[in-house]
């Protein structure tokens, strides 16, 4: 009987402890017509070095697709517009294979993603983390080389929400 308690009790908390790995678009659509300032820090791939640049990013959300229009006042001939959709019933973010979505009672969403792309050349794991508050939005990439057990930050992106 005791073992049977212990084992209901473990079960329990491995389903409490399981993370989700899915993601619909109702869970993003506070993210709907909004602006954010900040800046993007990156490791220049010549020197190693850090780089600080500012940054603005207008996201729209367009059916199942969030529209991320990145803008870069010092630098617009760097401007893009990427379109994520979610697909494979909210496994995928964009071509991003999600690991983990961790949504939080006050709201805050933490969405992990991995693929395998190329990192300077290199084929490498592409993870990234894109933790979302209410005021705060920040996108860090790591990169973890095939082969190798070392993981770097790439870039972070840390925005402000903006009010025009």
């Amino acid at each position: 009987m005791r073992y049977g308690i212990l084992i209901i009790a473990l079960l329990t908390i491995n389903l409490v402890n399981a993370q989700q790995t899915t993601l619909n678009i109702e869970d993003l659509i506070f993210l709907d017509n909004t602006r954010w300032k900040g800046t993007l820090m990156y490791v220049n791939y010549s020197d190693g070095k850090e780089v600080d640049i500012s940054k603005e990013l207008k996201i729209t959300i367009q059916g199942n697709k969030l529209i991320m229009e990145n803008t870069y006042p010092n630098e617009p001939k760097a401007n893009t517009r990427q379109a994520i959709k979610l697909r494979k019933n909210g496994a995928y973010f964009g071509k991003e294979k999600i690991s983990s979505v961790d949504k939080q009672s006050n709201g805050n969403l933490t969405i992990r993603t991995k693929t395998i792309g190329k990192d300077n050349g290199v084929k490498a794991f592409l993870i990234k983390t894109y933790t979302i508050a209410s005021e705060t939005l920040m996108i860090a990439k790591e990169v973890q080389v095939l082969g190798s057990s070392r993981i770097f930050l790439r870039n972070k992106s840390s925005f402000k929400k903006h009010q025009p």
